[in-house]
Formats: structure tokens, C-alpha cells, sequence
């Protein structure tokens, strides 16, 4: 499997990048790695942040996971929104070493979706965020338990949805029920909203894996759809340069 990653390389280590196989993007002014997924490690250090040693990077799509609950403090129901993470791998660093993993080794698992969100907006790709907090009332928001975090907000009183309750426990737009027919039933309920590009997304984001992540796909069929996000040529795929909003 191939796929385009963009880099950042500081000018001074350009030559050490473009020895390895990067090229310039002339339209958005940084280096790139177009070629098989198994040889995305050698960049590692141009992807990965120094404070992470991890991180995700999906391929080709993502897509919005949108489902509704009660809101705790006024009892309506109300629309919560989570990110779909596909096809993807997870770059990681161990003393220094960069390892990545092929999805094509995991056929198994082609046609999963795996839950995700930040906290922080500035970790989500501008474009994206300008079409969430456009179409949904997710916004930074402050909490007694979490402080200040980028989440759901009920779509009648505003009160915030937490983050923990939505994406690390069993909820609405999850698939850690164990029960067989509540899990059909929820994921009937879904929406999934498919968003593409034309080079792979890093994403520093939080990103659940579970058993059940079949079920998207298996049980919500009738309920996806794509968004074109291009504003220039209303592509279905995006480019980078639109997608970070340097066009």
C-alpha cells in the first residue's frame, strides 16, 4: 500500500529528506514522502512530535460518527458528534527508532471504524473543523472535571457533553455494548458522514479499539453518506493545501 505524507523538515535538514526520497511541494512549501507505507518510518522524525512517541495516520478518509443522547442536565435529546478513524496505521517511536505497520498485513480489519477525538482543536485539520463546528455545537468548553476541552454541547440548554462519558466508556456513538441487539440498534441509529483526501492526515488524537468496531460498517450501510469540503472545485477529495487552508 502507498500513500502521500507530508512532512515537517527544518530547512537545515532539507538535504538529509530529499537523500531519503522526500519531495518539495512548490503550492504549499513543504517536503513529502509519496511512496509505501513501510518506508514512512525513515521520516518519522519530520511526523512525530517530540513530546509524542505515537500517533495516527489515516489514509484516503475519515468520517464524522453522529449520534444523539439525553443530555444530562435538561433531558433532551440531543445530537453528539465523535471523528471515524479507517484505514490507518500508527507511527511509533522507541529510543529514537521509528516503527510502522502495513494496513494490508490486517485484512481483517479493512472494514473497521475506530472511535476518536481531541480535546484540543488546534490538533484537528482547520478545514474539518471549520464544517464540525459549522454543522454541530462542538466547541472549547470548560468543566469542572476536565477544564477547558474542545467537546459536544447539548443543542438546547448548551451544557457541555464530556469527553470521557462519550469516547472512553459504553455510549451512544461507541460499539462496547456486549449485547448483540443493543449494539444493532444503536448502530441502525447512526450517521456516518465520509470525509476524503488526497494525502494521508496525522492526526494527535485519542483513538479507541474495540472488539465490535465491525459494526459500523456491518449494521450503519444505509446511513452513509459523503461531504465534499472543497470550497475551489467541489472535489470529493480534498487537498492538502485546502484542507490546512493554505490556498
Amino acid at each position: 500500500m502507498k500513500a502521500q505524507v507530508y512532512l515537517n523538515v527544518p530547512y537545515e535538514q532539507k538535504d538529509e529528506a530529499k537523500a531519503l526520497g522526500a519531495r518539495w511541494d512548490k503550492e504549499v512549501k513543504k517536503w513529502y514522502f509519496d511512496g509505501a507505507i513501510k518506508d514512512i518510518a525513515k521520516f518519522g522524525k519530520w511526523i512525530l512530535p517530540q513530546e509524542r512517541d505515537s500517533i495516527i495516520i489515516a489514509y484516503e478518509n475519515i468520517c464524522l460518527i453522529e449520534g444523539k443522547r439525553k443530555c444530562y442536565k435538561c433531558g433532551k435529546e440531543t445530537r453528539v458528534v465523535g471523528f471515524g478513524i479507517w484505514e490507518h496505521s500508527i507511527l511509533q517511536e522507541d529510543n529514537g527508532k521509528y516503527f510502522i505497520e502495513d494496513p494490508d498485513d490486517y485484512p481483517e480489519q479493512e472494514d473497521e471504524i475506530h472511535l476518536a477525538w481531541t480535546d484540543d482543536e488546534s490538533k484537528i485539520p482547520p478545514l474539518i473543523l471549520k464544517y464540525i463546528t459549522e454543522h454541530y455545537n462542538v466547541k472549547s468548553g470548560y468543566s469542572k472535571i476536565a477544564g477547558k476541552s474542545f467537546a459536544n454541547h447539548c443543542d438546547h440548554c448548551g451544557s457541555i457533553q464530556g469527553n470521557y462519558y462519550l469516547f472512553q466508556e459504553d455510549s451512544p456513538i461507541s460499539t462496547l455494548t456486549p449485547v448483540e441487539k443493543e449494539l444493532i440498534d444503536r448502530m441502525s441509529g447512526l450517521k456516518i458522514y465520509n470525509i476524503y483526501t488526497d494525502s494521508a492526515l496525522i492526526l494527535d488524537w485519542d483513538i479507541g479499539y474495540c472488539s465490535n468496531d465491525w459494526a459500523y460498517t456491518q449494521y450503519c450501510k444505509g446511513a452513509f453518506q459523503d461531504i465534499i469540503l472543497s470550497e475551489i472545485d467541489e472535489e470529493l477529495f480534498t487537498s492538502y493545501a485546502e484542507m490546512y487552508r493554505m490556498v
